[in-house]
């Protein structure tokens, strides 16, 4: 969880807010020290049990921001990922409903596997397409 909180605060980007929303029932110590050092660079709400619907909304209620984007603990940000993600929409003439990073996984064996994947998985209407790909650094 900490690796992806320290790679969103590093993102070469102006105005941004990082909301954690936790549902772990516990963390090692260590963990727990780094999360509450991190306390008024980060907005932390703690979930008694793991309800990932009920962290989706906790999080919206809370967020200040027009755009909003979900990330999980394992995710791996390049430091530029808000940019790229808020230019999607900003240069999108209100076409687009949603934008999420690629998936990269064993079961997939290409960029089309991945979109293919997308439009099965979340029932997507209408047109799927691949914008920019922005290699790891």
């Amino acid at each position: 969880m900490c690796k992806t909180i320290e790679m969103l605060l590093r993102q070469d980007f102006d105005e941004y807010e990082v909301i954690v929303v936790d549902q772990t029932p516990s963390h090692l110590p260590e963990v727990q020290q780094r999360l509450d050092s991190l306390l008024g660079r980060i907005r932390y709400y703690k979930l008694d049990y793991p309800n990932i619907f009920a962290a989706f909304n906790l999080g919206i209620r809370v967020a200040q921001a027009e755009i909003i984007n979900f990330l999980d603990d394992d995710v791996i940000i390049h430091k530029d990922y808000l940019m790229y993600y808020y230019r999607s929409f900003v240069n999108a003439n209100d076409r687009i409903g949603g934008v999420m990073g690629l998936i990269l996984d064993y079961e997939y064996s290409s960029e089309q596997d991945c979109l293919n994947m997308m439009k099965s998985r979340f029932g997507v209407l209408g047109e799927v397409k691949l914008g920019d790909v922005v290699a790891e650094e």
